[in-house]
């Protein structure tokens, strides 16, 4: 029985590969990358390599959430507007400072919020049930005074227990947690400036082709400018990687292999054109004759031509190469459904698809030949249901439509037509993943 590898390992005229299929064999071949410990303020959407328990209570104290006035609550049960209770205040207790005496009854304590909470307290009165207004107290002053109460409070009203966020011992985020702006936080309330998380993956990228020109320099006739490296280049980094762009391959096997041996430190090597059946489509040329090619050709429309293999390095474990096609809408339709993953993977998320939601198709999406077909749409929401509408032109080259769709839509590869009116799958682009993976629940 054939290894999956060994069932694979085909040249250019085998059969087209299944996306499922391909998506599979791109991800065994990739690793989650090593651990490192990285600044807390530099982490955000990295993985965590390591659970993080708080050794302490949050809040650490308890303490007021109003501006107002400590009190004892059986000193003001019977307070109201047209009956206030009368206390003399003969403390003031201020965010940053320890509240080291105890209440005495018909006493209160002017408190400002997040001040400690004094022993004996019972409760909180803000500003606005009593009298403040009307003491035109100074700034500074620490004297004695008398304050209204005007309203009765129920026991431990605007008080914040200690512990009441996190309690001392308590797991607040476990290994694989993609760290949020409210996870980063968190880590920062518990006094953590650094955190242990899985390595971004660093990822070349290389386009190819005589006719290509860089973005900055003179148009000449018979030219086209590089799109591909500046949209891959945004797309690693909006999936979490470090891109670093090579420049452009000519289409000889001398620049091919100049450009390639910079991408050798890199984690993953992405290419563009160079791998379908025109005579200069050299990249799985050369793939095959300094590496090993494990898959060439999708079942999918745009994206049919795409290779994958690693390449030999010396003293070094095989580079990941994944080769995309030239053209612009089939080269970012082929990078969400496979390099996107595969980065995920390298980088320790273990939720690497992307969202799906069901609407109501507009347009007729056609099927003529047998391929998976993401159509570019348009999803918005209409009087509470979703619906997708092309978003222009479905020409593999019209990067336009891919500019202004905020989704794919599918259509299977064994049915010929999706009509106007049927519901359709659509992969939401921008979307950050959904969280399915218990690393992210509460877990003591």
């Amino acid at each position: 029985m054939p290894s999956i590898e060994q069932k694979h390992n085909l040249h250019q005229h085998g059969p087209m590969h299944s996306v499922e299929e391909t998506k599979s064999i791109i991800l065994q071949s990739v690793d989650t990358l090593a651990s490192e410990n990285k600044p807390l303020i530099d982490s955000l959407g990295q993985v965590l390599s390591k659970d993080i328990t708080s050794h302490f209570d949050i809040p650490p104290f308890p303490n007021s959430s109003v501006d107002g006035y400590a009190v004892i609550h059986s000193d003001v049960v019977s307070a109201s507007k047209n009956s206030p209770i009368k206390l003399k205040v003969s403390h003031r207790v201020y965010a940053g400072e320890t509240a080291n005496f105890e209440l005495e009854a018909g006493h209160s304590a002017r408190i400002m919020t997040g001040a400690p909470i004094p022993k004996k307290t019972s409760a909180v009165i803000p500003f606005e049930l009593t009298n403040e207004n009307l003491l035109n107290l100074g700034q500074n002053t620490r004297e004695s005074y008398t304050i209204e109460i005007h309203d009765s409070p129920s026991i431990n009203d605007n008080i914040r227990p200690q512990g009441e966020d996190i309690k001392k011992n308590t797991k607040i985020l476990k290994r694989g947690a993609i760290l949020k702006p409210a996870d980063i936080g968190l880590c920062a309330s518990i006094g953590l400036d650094s955190i242990d998380v899985f390595q971004r993956p660093k990822v070349a990228i290389l386009s190819t082709g005589n006719e290509l020109l860089s973005p900055g320099e003179k148009f000449s006739s018979g030219k086209i400018f590089d799109s591909n490296s500046y949209s891959l280049y945004s797309s690693i980094i909006q999936a979490g990687g470090i891109p670093l762009i090579l420049g452009i391959a000519k289409d000889s096997i001398e620049s091919l292999k100049e450009k390639i041996q910079e991408s050798f430190d890199s984690d993953m090597l992405v290419t563009s054109a160079g791998v379908s059946k025109g005579d200069y489509d050299i990249v799985k040329d050369f793939l095959s004759k300094n590496g090993k090619i494990k898959l060439w050709s999708v079942n999918m429309k745009p994206g049919k031509p795409l290779a994958f293999g690693t390449l030999k390095r010396n003293d070094q474990k095989p580079l990941p190469h994944i080769g995309l096609p030239g053209n612009p809408v089939s080269s970012l339709v082929a990078f969400h459904q496979f390099v996107r993953p595969a980065i995920y993977k390298m980088m320790g998320r273990k939720t690497i698809e992307i969202p799906t939601i069901k609407a109501i198709l507009e347009n007729k999406i056609e099927n003529a030949d047998g391929r998976r077909v993401y159509a570019r749409v348009f999803v918005s929401n209409k009087n509470g249901k979703l619906y997708a509408s092309l978003s222009g032109s479905q020409a593999s080259n019209v990067l336009s439509s891919m500019s202004t769709a905020n989704g794919l839509a599918i259509c299977p590869e064994n049915i010929p037509v999706k009509n106007s009116g049927e519901i359709v799958d659509v992969q939401m682009l921008g979307w950050d993943e959904l969280e399915t993976d218990e690393s992210l629940q509460d877990s003591n």
